[in-house]
């Protein structure tokens, strides 16, 4: 039992890890939009989709996802540079119908001129989109939530065998899920067009998650009552 706790830990201290990587990179996508620089004349050279296709081994079905590529071209102090990014952080746009896909890559015809970002340390590194993306946001409410309930789980197990779990470690992982949640709740209410969304969807994610925190303080208390019935159902099967 020991040995199980333990490593339920360290899947949870993975996630965790994870999760601070993902608020990293959030922050480091920040820093480089406020410092990024315009580019007028980008001229777009190649536009393109690119579709995969991958089968669920459980239910047979099939998926299909279709990634625009948009290369373009442009110049910085007289030297002549392509980039294929739309996001300042490389992650690309995916959908999963080809008719939204083909509709968003008519924006981005072939010999059209736009207008490019780039950080002046990586002139290489051009996007054609200033907005922030919300990938790493997700990632950081995703990895802190799992490990969130596998330690709830971890207490649990450690009440279960006789070990003491002091409020103390309750109330930082508490804390410390809240101040994750508040980060990426602030960081959508900056910079999403949808806030209402966003309010929705995380406020019933951690209501959600929060009756099952309490479902899990309760367990330790209903677990004897719960014995004592199912022994007097066996004196009468």
């Amino acid at each position: 039992m020991k040995k199980a706790i333990l490593f339920f830990y360290c899947i949870s201290l993975i996630l965790i890890t994870l999760a601070l990587y993902a608020l990293f990179k959030l922050y480091e996508q920040n820093v480089n939009l406020a410092e990024c620089k315009k580019i007028d004349n980008v001229i777009i050279v190649h536009s393109e989709i690119d579709s995969r296709t991958s089968k669920t081994s459980r239910y047979q079905t099939t998926r299909h996802e279709y990634y625009p590529q948009i290369e373009f071209e442009y110049k910085i102090n007289s030297k002549l540079y392509r980039s294929r990014r739309f996001f300042a952080d490389g992650l690309r746009m995916v959908f999963d119908d080809e008719i939204k896909a083909q509709e968003f890559l008519s924006k981005y015809p072939v010999g059209t001129k736009t207008v490019a970002y780039y950080h002046p340390n990586f002139p290489a590194k051009a996007f054609l989109n200033n907005h922030p993306s919300f990938s790493y946001c997700t990632y950081t409410l995703i990895f802190s939530t799992g490990a969130y309930f596998i330690i709830w789980f971890c207490f649990f197990i450690e009440q279960e065998i006789g070990r003491k779990v002091s409020w103390l470690r309750r109330v930082v992982l508490i804390g410390w899920w809240f101040l994750m949640g508040i980060l990426c709740f602030g960081y959508y209410m900056k910079y999403s067009e949808n806030i209402k969304t966003w309010v929705i969807c995380i406020a019933s994610l951690y209501a959600a998650f929060g009756m099952l925190w309490i479902y899990f303080l309760s367990m330790p208390i209903m677990l004897p009552v719960t014995k004592e019935i199912e022994d007097v159902y066996s004196q009468y099967k």
